[in-house]
């Protein structure tokens, strides 16, 4: 008689190609909503642009520092 096939315990290759493409996707979307421009209205982003702050994204406004 045959003896029953051993068991393998572990993760095999096709889990972790699944859970890095679950976590390359939150990656993406959460990089993607942190790099975003900010949504300012017209009379905020032309206030801004007035005294030469740059809005192209959250980063820049808040490191920006007027000298007076």
């Amino acid at each position: 008689m045959r003896t029953p096939p051993e068991y393998r315990y572990g993760v095999g290759l096709i889990e972790l190609l699944i859970v890095t493409a679950i976590l390359g996707f939150f990656a993406y979307v959460v990089l993607k909503h942190i790099t975003a421009s900010p949504p300012l209205d017209a009379e905020t982003k032309k206030t801004l642009s007035e005294h030469g702050i740059d809005t192209t994204n959250y980063g820049t406004i808040i490191n920006t520092q007027r000298i007076l």
